[in-house]
């Protein structure tokens, strides 16, 4: 086992240095340069706070890992989990560019809203999330139908997608979507055996049947009027 050494000398066993920078993602074999005792409270066991340098020359930067004390596997002394590493870089969503340009809105809320999440904010997350669905599903009916774009916008989510999405996956993916999204705004649930995770995987469905649509008018537009 690797072991942290305090500017004391006194040295601890500790399960596994971190395998990763939160800062770059990057999978990394980190430097330590120091680590402190945090002396335990009433309520909790003790804790070693390690600063680390990440070795990936386009980060260099240096994070705070947490080590978590727990008892000794053979039953004598103690050793000290890796509980997690700080500050943490959210990572953007990856979503088809056509999807970007299509609604350059949508994305912004959506990665607002992923950072939320990666933040353990899942309140402000799943309020985020259903406002990034009805930015993506109405840009994209007003791309479909521009002749009905002014309606479309002032229309209310649930009948715009029953009114102006013809495609049957995609209709149906976002309103369910739709569905679990209302809920995370309002004060009783509806769908209590749901969750934001399901909200999420919705969304991610209907990006991946909007980004179908998408790809096949290109594929349409490019080739079916041209003559080989």
């Amino acid at each position: 086992m690797p072991t942290i050494t305090l500017p004391t000398r006194e040295s601890f066993e500790c399960d596994r240095f971190p395998g990763e920078c939160p800062r770059c993602s990057k999978h990394v074999h980190p430097t330590i340069k120091l680590a402190q005792v945090v002396e335990p409270s009433k309520t909790r066991t003790q804790t070693i706070e390690a600063v680390f340098l990440c070795p990936n020359p386009e980060c260099a930067s240096f994070f705070i890992a947490y080590f978590q004390e727990e008892f000794h596997t053979r039953g004598y002394g103690h050793v000290f989990r890796l509980a997690g590493a700080l500050p943490r870089t959210p990572k953007k969503p990856v979503v088809f560019e056509g999807v970007v340009e299509l609604s350059p809105n949508f994305y912004e809320i959506y990665s607002q809203a992923t950072e939320a999440d990666q933040r353990n904010l899942g309140q402000v997350a799943g309020v985020g999330y259903r406002k990034a669905l009805e930015f993506l599903v109405k840009d994209y009916c007003c791309m479909k139908r521009p002749d009905d774009a002014e309606t479309i916008r002032a229309t209310m989510l649930g009948t715009c997608i029953d009114r102006y999405v013809t495609d049957e996956n995609i209709r149906d993916c976002a309103k369910l979507a739709a569905w679990l999204g209302n809920d995370e705004t309002h004060y009783v649930r509806k769908w209590t055996d749901r969750d934001v995770n399901d909200l999420k995987a919705l969304i991610g469905l209907t990006l991946s049947w909007i980004e179908t649509s998408i790809k096949t008018d290109q594929y349409r537009n490019a080739m079916l009027n041209r003559t080989p």
